[in-house]
């Protein structure tokens, strides 16, 4: 993931990081003034949740847009898939946070869309839709999108790690 200021016309000054723990959670502070941002935006950032959403040890806090970065199944599964779309749409019907940004990771089998059986593609790309096609859930593919004045972008791919697992490269692509 990357994210820089919509407004091309910011001026980052130079940025500050303080790290503590609350709770049990690592709390990562960066804080880089951005003329385009009015106001402060708390971003919470996940990955490698596995779909075990329900049994973190402790809740969340309260955030303006989750990053969840990949990863958000053990094996990209139907059943995985709408488990994470019911978690994310209880977080954003509780006003946990406002907005969601999802990149697929290595996990997420299913959302390559590399099946050979016609129909199995076709039910892959409804669910990719279906994820995809939600207010205030922003699944980004070798994409950029802007949410709260930040431009985000993402991209699941990643070099070959182990055994044949979704978006991976060779090292020579």
């Amino acid at each position: 993931f990357f994210f820089v200021a919509c407004d091309h016309l910011h001026r980052p000054e130079g940025p500050q990081m303080d790290v503590a723990e609350h709770e049990g959670h690592l709390h990562v502070r960066l804080q880089h003034s951005l003329r385009a941002l009015k106001t402060p935006l708390r971003l919470l950032a996940l990955s490698d949740t596995h779909d075990f959403h329900d049994d973190m040890p402790h809740p969340l806090p309260q955030a303006d847009i989750l990053v969840h970065a990949g990863d958000f199944t053990c094996r990209g599964a139907t059943d995985e898939i709408r488990h994470f779309m019911e978690w994310t749409d209880r977080l954003l019907e509780t006003g946990t946070v406002a907005d969601v940004v999802v990149v697929a990771g290595n996990h997420e089998c299913t959302l390559e869309l590399k099946a050979r059986n016609p129909k199995v593609l076709q039910n892959q790309r409804e669910l990719k839709r279906a994820l995809a096609d939600r207010p205030h859930v922003h699944y980004l593919q070798d994409e950029a999108r802007c949410i709260g004045g930040i431009r985000f972008y993402g991209t699941p791919w990643t070099t070959r790690c182990g055994r044949d697992w979704a978006f991976q490269l060779l090292d020579d692509d």
